[in-house]
Order: structure tokens, then sequence, then C-alpha cells
């Protein structure tokens, strides 16, 4: 559907974008396919959607993947969609918000994913800007509370995005991008950039070049354990906070968090970091082999 078609039928329904919910249609048919052909789906693949809009993306994971699930937020645009989609046989549409409070996968979406039989599932979607990273980090965690094999688990996402939120999924210490959300991806993914792709390839057109990104699930071995995840990130969170502060000082105003200042000084020592180093200047390796450190102390 190019712009000429999609506006007219928006407007044929009284319908338009809504910038609160992030929208911007996607109407590049090459970028859909790319996307698509990206996450080299078959028909034993569970995918999960978000954002369906008018279910141009959604027609091609149906024709690819066995089973889909896609969520949208807009109930105008989820009754447009179930009109269009009315054919898909392997598709559960979901109006929802994809996240609970912002951080954690609404419970409709799990169970839908129930339902399709996943186990492991992918992402694929042209995701609305304002969701990108919490939903990401949401789905990559999703399975660290259970220690089983057959937890539901993330194992790759192939996604639309704004580029400079791409940057800060790869960005490396002491970059300006490089921050919370950095480290948590890269203790359990490995990022890519796949594509970037210009304004002109929506409508309506966003004031950034987007990006798309494909994120892998680390295997096991590699990944943080989850023990040690959920350290790290009550350990970034609140040191990032003073990001640009030296470690000494960052350690003192540190809220919320189970460890004295002396003992967090330490186990940074103890993997030859200087109480004098800037917090945004220490790598993901580092919080891990701390937080560690700081489990096996018994914290």
């Amino acid at each position: 559907m190019n712009k000429t078609a999609l506006q007219q039928l928006l407007r044929e329904r009284g319908l338009y974008a809504r910038k609160e919910h992030g929208q911007n249609f996607l109407i590049d048919g090459n970028v859909m396919r790319f996307v698509v052909d990206s996450a080299g789906l078959d028909p034993k693949r569970v995918v999960l959607e978000v954002g369906t809009g008018l279910g141009q993306l959604t027609l091609l994971l149906c024709a690819q993947a066995g089973q889909v699930v896609s969520v949208e937020i807009d109930p105008r645009l989820l009754v447009l969609a179930r009109e269009r989609l009315v054919d898909c046989h392997n598709l559960e549409l979901i109006g929802d918000d994809c996240l609970e409070k912002k951080s954690r996968l609404a419970g409709t979406v799990t169970t839908a994913l129930e339902r399709a039989g996943a186990g492991a599932f992918d992402l694929v979607a042209n995701l609305p800007y304002n969701c990108a990273s919490p939903l990401l980090l949401a789905l990559l965690e999703l399975d660290l509370e259970r220690a089983d094999a057959q937890a539901m688990r993330l194992s790759q996402a192939v996604v639309m995005v704004q580029l400079d939120v791409c940057h800060r999924w790869t960005a490396g210490p002491g970059s300006k991008a490089y921050g919370v959300p950095s480290i948590l991806m890269q203790l359990l993914a490995r990022v890519e950039l796949l594509k970037c792709v210009k304004p002109a390839c929506f409508w309506p057109q966003p004031q950034v070049t987007s990006a798309i990104a494909r994120l892998t699930r680390l295997p096991a071995e590699e990944a943080a354990p989850a023990e040690i995840y959920r350290a790290v990130k009550a350990l970034v969170r609140s040191l990032f906070c003073y990001r640009r502060k030296t470690l000494s000082k960052a350690c003192k105003n540190a809220r919320d968090l189970p460890w004295q200042r002396p003992q967090l000084l330490a186990a940074f020592d103890a993997q030859g970091v200087a109480a004098s180093q800037r917090v945004e200047t220490l790598p993901p390796t580092v919080f891990r082999a701390v937080a560690q450190q700081l489990a096996g102390d018994g914290a």
C-alpha cells in the first residue's frame, strides 16, 4: 500500500496517525520484505509483532511463520486490521498495550504466546518508537525467573527503531549513547545494525532516521545468569544516575542497593577499577564481574 492508498483508506474511516502511540506507518514494500527476510522465518516459528497498524507487515509474517501473535494498542486500527487480516488463519490479534506498567510484558500477550505453542519465539515488528528499549528488555528478561528449559523465551528480534535507539543498544563505554540499556542488552543478546531507513519510507514522515536492528539471544553459556543479571541491573540503574561522577562519588550517592560503599569499591578494585574512574567508562564485563563477586560475598 503506497502513501496515497494509505491516506485514502484512513480518510474513509475517519482515522489518523496518533503521535501518542508512535504511529508512523511503513509504506515501503522493499523495506518490509527486508525486515521479514532478515528474520529467516519458517513454518515452525512463532512470531510476536507489536504494532499491527494496517496489517501490511503482518500479512508477510503470516505467509512465512507458523503462528503470529500481533498486538495493537489503538482500538480504531484494530477493527480495520481485523477486517484486512480475516483470511490469516495462523494469526491471533490482541488489542492491548504490550507492556504492563511500562516494564513487563502484558498478561494477554504471554497467554496468547502460550496458546500459539511458543517456547522460543521471535519478535518481528516496526516498533512504536516510544516503547522499543523497555519492550526488548522485558522480552529478553521473560525467562529469567524460570530455570526450566521450556520457559518461554525470545530467540531473536528483527525490529525497526529510531537509529539513535539502535546506537544506544550497541554503544561502548565512554560514548554519549552508552548507558543502562547498552549494558543490559549486551549481557543478554548480540545486537546488529542491519540497515538505515530514510524518513520517506514512512507516513507520516518521522523527523529522524530509522534503523533495522537484529538482536540474537546469546547462548546460555555466554549470557549473564539470572542472579548476576539482576544484580547488574540494580547496580547500573543506581550508579548511572551519576554517570559522569567518579566511581567513589557514585557509590557514595547510590540509593536502594544492598551493598555498602566499601564493599562496592572493594569489588571494583578487585577488577582493577580505580575509585577515581568515571562510571560511564566501565564496560559491561566489569559490571558483570563485580556483580558476580558481590553475589559470591553473599550480598
